[in-house]
């Protein structure tokens, strides 16, 4: 198929706007960690930062895969799916939804930081949020959601700031951020509703129901177990060790901010577009905005994971100054970073198998676990990080496995090895000579400064030439 017709442009432009919606929420919440482990005790800060390992441990199991799986289907689609349920569903549904948030503030109540009602209307809302927005991305209400999170964002960090500065208490933080939880709903929710209303329902290229709801259930627990192989390590050491030492493997194994929504929004991009797709035989269109997907994303992922690796002391010690010990967790959790270079499910989610989709899922979290506590006996903290490492990689060979059977194509016509490649030469030894020639003669936050400036011109460098490489290849094939 002509590049054209794939309207690559279109499917930079989604990845971006999508990335940038859920970068404000990132930025806002990247910004309250470093400032309260500042100047939080260490218990304080830990039993905080506690309630929402807990809280992505849940709010997953609240939504049961619905905010993955809608993004599946066109909105005409998506508004026949819906239309065709019954009340009984939607009555299941909700009562699953409030079934998993009383679970989660009975736990809160039992560990009598915040209150049952309070945990229990904060994760409601706390989802509904998360919902409302993979539904704006279906319709393409993109400005809707970029002032949605904008509005949040502003609002989160004004609570944490207001709340500091009268007294921090722990409750009164997680009430007011109730409150915002229902300001982003009001913004989102009426749009939702009057794009659906202005949705012509079709059933054209519609999925049989059964391959609907078997999609659903697999979408579901794909993403409960997604969420439980980034957060299952922190929310075990959150119950069974001292707020502290949980804030210290939280700081050094925390998720690399606004990759993982990097990966999300390029994933959701080319479902978008592979729903938009009007040809028959969507196989060249997977592979082509696979590859291209594996490019873009590798000139973020890439320059991030050199300065972080080579700058690791400097990182930790500038933004976390009273938790150094978490060093040696920080470096081990960021050898995953290179497998997060490719959005591995999409196009597995668009082919409807989520059956390989959760195989691939249960088994890095089983490995994970297995693993674990040898590891933990081993290596202390570090080890519990390595394990999700060793299973991540696993899992990203058996899911281009499959891709290589149900696709017919090569390993390297998925994958940009070649292109990979010279960014990990590039990327590596420009970053080695920087921190080495850096570190003789500055100070630490100099270098810091210096690296970080080096990462983001390499960043925009490497995606101004993917870029330059998708137009002109854009103008060969028209």
């Amino acid at each position: 198929m002509p590049l054209q017709k794939l309207k690559i442009d279109s499917f930079l432009s989604s990845s971006a706007v999508i990335f940038l919606s859920r970068a404000f929420t990132a930025l806002a919440s990247l910004a309250v960690i470093l400032w309260y482990s500042r100047v939080l005790p260490e218990d304080e800060y830990g039993h905080y930062n506690n309630f929402w390992v807990q809280v992505n441990v849940f709010f997953p199991l609240a939504c049961f895969g619905v905010h993955a799986w809608v993004i599946t289907y066109a909105p005409g689609t998506l508004s026949t799916i819906l239309g065709k349920l019954r009340v009984g569903h939607y009555t299941a549904y909700i009562t699953w939804f409030l079934l998993v948030a009383v679970a989660f503030a009975g736990l809160q109540a039992s560990l009598g930081y915040v209150g049952f009602a309070l945990s229990l209307l904060f994760l409601l809302t706390y989802a509904a949020g998360l919902l409302a927005e993979s539904f704006l991305i279906v319709l393409r209400r993109y400005k809707v959601l970029l002032i949605a999170n904008l509005v949040y964002s502003i609002a989160y960090w004004l609570v944490h700031a207001y709340v500091l500065r009268s007294g921090f208490s722990l409750p009164v933080v997680f009430l007011y951020l109730l409150g915002v939880n229902i300001l982003k709903l009001l913004i989102s929710v009426p749009v939702i509703l009057s794009g659906f209303s202005k949705t012509d329902a079709t059933n054209t290229g519609a999925p049989a129901d059964a391959d609907i709801r078997d999609l659903w259930m697999h979408m579901a627990v794909y993403d409960i177990v997604q969420s439980l192989s980034g957060w299952i390590d922190k929310f075990i050491i959150s119950l069974v060790l001292p707020a502290a030492i949980s804030a210290t493997y939280s700081n050094g194994s925390m998720n690399i901010p606004f990759l993982p929504i990097l990966v999300s929004a390029a994933g959701s991009a080319v479902i978008l577009q592979l729903a938009d797709n009007k040809e028959p035989n969507e196989r060249n269109s997977a592979v082509m905005l696979m590859n291209q997907g594996g490019r873009v994303l590798s000139g973020v992922v890439f320059p991030v994971f050199f300065f972080l690796l080579f700058f690791n002391a400097e990182v930790i010690h500038i933004l976390f100054p009273r938790y150094a010990n978490a060093i040696p967790i920080f470096i081990v959790s960021l050898l995953v970073l290179p497998v997060r270079a490719y959005s591995f499910t999409s196009v597995l989610q668009r082919l409807h198998r989520g059956d390989i989709i959760n195989k691939g899922a249960v088994g890095e979290i089983v490995i994970a676990l297995a693993i674990m506590y040898p590891l933990y006996l081993w290596m202390g903290l570090p080890g519990v990080a390595f394990s999700f490492v060793i299973s991540t990689y696993l899992q990203a060979a058996y899911y281009m496995w499959h891709y290589t059977r149900l696709l017919e194509a090569d390993l390297s016509d998925l994958i940009p090895f070649r292109n990979w490649m010279q960014k990990a030469i590039v990327f590596g030894f420009l970053f080695i000579a920087i921190h080495y020639t850096t570190v003789q003669y500055l100070s630490e936050k100099n270098v810091l400064f210096l690296g970080g400036a080096a990462m983001l011109i390499a960043i925009l460098a490497s995606l101004g030439l993917e870029l330059r490489k998708a137009q002109n290849k854009h103008h060969v094939d028209s």
